[in-house]
């Protein structure tokens, strides 16, 4: 229920409906895209100028949080990792196996670290 008596002290927004879904087809295309990119492309686009505090708060109210990214494995395939499967079964002798430790730090996988991805799912 509205009240009729009380009046709205705050500017209209600059952004609607449509600036918002847009906003979230770029992070769902790209989840690593900084605030600034994100400013230029709504400014190239739509032509609204935002600052990037409005921006950030944009995205929180609608969801979407700033979150560490997470590399995914590729071991997650579960086609690639049948087919790996099927082939290793006609192995049955344990002496023909090998173990290499291939643990490294490779920082050139993830360029960025932080992402955004809507609240309860990961940045992946």
């Amino acid at each position: 229920m509205n009240n009729p008596f009380t009046k709205c002290t705050s500017r209209p927004s600059a952004i609607d409906n449509g600036d918002i879904k847009y906003i979230s087809a770029l992070i769902e295309a790209n989840l690593l895209l900084y605030l600034d990119e994100i400013q230029r492309q709504l400014e190239a686009t739509q032509h609204k100028s935002l600052s990037i505090s409005t921006l950030a708060c944009l995205l929180v109210q609608h969801g979407l949080t700033k979150k560490k990214v997470q590399k995914s494995a590729a071991e997650r395939d579960k086609e690639l990792r049948t087919i790996w499967e099927a082939d290793m079964a006609q192995y049955t002798d344990p002496d023909v196996f090998v173990a290499l430790d291939e643990s490294a730090i490779d920082n050139q996988t993830v360029q960025c670290e932080y992402g955004h991805s809507v609240v309860g799912t990961l940045c992946v």
